[in-house]
């Protein structure tokens, strides 16, 4: 009988957006990293030599102190990443796999939740029964939070009992590789934009990169004589949070934010609170 409030269950539960990953509401991300944990393989020196030049262009134009850098350095020899094989299994030597952004994607992480409390409950736990019963009624976001919070101690066990093993969570990942696609063409649109009106691209990250996840970077450009840290967003929602974090004291090493609008590449210079915009 549950099977047909899946996508109810699912859709309710994304609705929560970053609260499902967030420390301060659900906090999937940790749970989803302690699983993950046994499948990562440390970065490969040339990895580390990429993100050494990244952090080396950080420091020299005042992006990042002297204290960031070097905590950045150090924590690189314990940087970590699941890799697989053209088969999806998991392989040192593969290819990075879109299940290193499982943690902070809540539609993903959406469905994966929907799919374990349904197998508890399938086995008739009480609580999965509760769960669900707040998701599918009537209750209010707020609500529904609360019942979600009251049980967030057990989310490791719900795991732990119904995930058939952390191999499985690669199989979570359907709404990740459409974003990063999407995500990758507009950066990839945006930086040829860019050297077509005479910047230089001076580095890119790329998946897997730990510029853009610890200092949310995607790209460095050269400009006639300034260096610039790009992120760049696909949607207005985005924009909007990344904004609004801003406003908290986030994100101090990027300074343009780009986004599509229209015909048009918003461009937000981060610590002017401008924004300015050129032709795609």
């Amino acid at each position: 009988m549950v099977e047909k409030y899946r996508e109810q269950i699912k859709n309710r539960l994304s609705s929560f957006t970053y609260w499902l990953y967030d420390i301060e509401g659900l906090g999937l991300q940790k749970v989803i990293d302690d699983i993950l944990t046994p499948l990562e393989t440390k970065l490969t020196e040339e990895e580390k030599n990429k993100h050494i030049f990244g952090a080396n262009v950080l420091r020299s134009n005042g992006n990042i102190t002297e204290i960031q850098y070097n905590n950045f350095i150090d924590k690189l020899s314990s940087r970590t990443l699941i890799y697989t094989d053209e088969n999806g299994n998991i392989d040192p030597k593969g290819k990075w796999h879109y299940v290193n952004k499982l943690n902070t994607n809540y539609y993903d992480l959406a469905e994966l939740l929907t799919e374990l409390l349904i197998r508890s409950l399938n086995n008739n736990s009480v609580v999965s029964e509760r769960i669900i019963q707040s998701l599918v009624g009537k209750s209010s976001d707020i609500e529904t939070k609360n019942v979600l919070l009251k049980h967030k101690h057990k989310l490791p066990q719900l795991f732990n009992d119904y995930l058939k093993s952390p191999q499985e969570l690669l199989k979570f990942t359907n709404a990740i590789q459409r974003t990063s696609t999407m995500g990758e063409k507009l950066e990839d649109d945006i930086v040829k934009r860019l050297t077509d009106i005479g910047y230089e691209v001076i580095y890119q990250g790329g998946n897997g990169d730990y510029i853009d996840m610890v200092y949310s970077i995607d790209f460095i450009i050269k400009g006639k004589d300034k260096v610039y840290t790009v992120q760049s967003k696909t949607t207005q929602k985005q924009v909007d949070k990344f904004i609004n974090d801003i406003g908290r004291g986030k994100y101090k090493e990027v300074d343009l934010l780009i986004y599509p609008s229209n015909t048009k590449y918003k461009i937000f210079m981060v610590k002017d609170k401008v924004t300015k915009e050129i032709d795609k």
